[in-house]
């Protein structure tokens, strides 16, 4: 799925598929390598997301940093089965030519690529910043466009056999509605977190 973008996509649209995970499966693998490490290894995200905002710094000064989260991190990824079906739709109107269960394949294997590079980064760069004190966040951005959009773009390429030109377009247009949706996506898991929580007293 990685030295091949998009191929696995590919041959699961042409029946080759004996030899690969369900998509399915490779999504809730990539969902559940990320909960694992997030909990054998800990994370620096809970204080960060539990001091985003006042009112989650207010959960953050009656609840420890690493419950807010765990929580977080349930919703966002629960909140993400939307996005990639919405992903899927984006591919269907930009794409064309295949219908949308085919491209809600193509979105599962994509958006599993994005967990494991955003995985990877996040682990890197807390270990920097244990180590070295450099700061978070610069890797998991640096990884999202320098890997995962060219993995897109070659990926898109490889489905639809048009030329580089078309190809840009369509990962501009793409590039800009999941930057939109991640934003909705992670205040929707925030607006979750805050109220799985009993409110303070009076």
């Amino acid at each position: 799925m990685v030295a091949e973008p998009g191929q696995v996509t590919l041959d699961y649209w042409e029946g080759r598929r004996a030899r690969y995970l369900t998509p399915i499966r490779i999504y809730l693998l990539a969902t559940a390598a990320f909960f694992a490490l997030v909990k054998f290894t800990g994370s620096l995200q809970g204080s960060e997301i539990a001091g985003s905002m006042p009112a989650m710094a207010g959960l953050a000064s009656r609840f420890p940093a690493e419950l807010i989260e765990g929580r977080f991190q349930l919703f966002y990824k629960v909140f993400m089965v939307f996005s990639v079906a919405g992903l899927a739709l984006l591919f269907r109107w930009l794409l064309g030519g295949r219908p949308y269960g085919a491209y809600l394949i193509a979105a599962v294997h994509t958006v599993s690529v994005l967990f494991v590079l955003t995985l990877i980064g996040q682990k890197v760069e807390e270990s920097l910043h244990r180590i070295a004190g450099l700061p978070t966040g610069w890797l998991t951005l640096v990884l999202l466009v320098f890997a995962y959009w060219p993995y897109l773009a070659v990926s898109m390429k490889r489905w639809t056999g048009q030329g580089w030109g078309w190809v840009a377009g369509r990962l501009a247009l793409i590039i800009g509605a999941t930057i939109a949706t991640d934003g909705v996506v992670y205040l929707a898991a925030i607006g979750a977190t805050l109220a799985s929580f009993p409110r303070a007293l009076p």
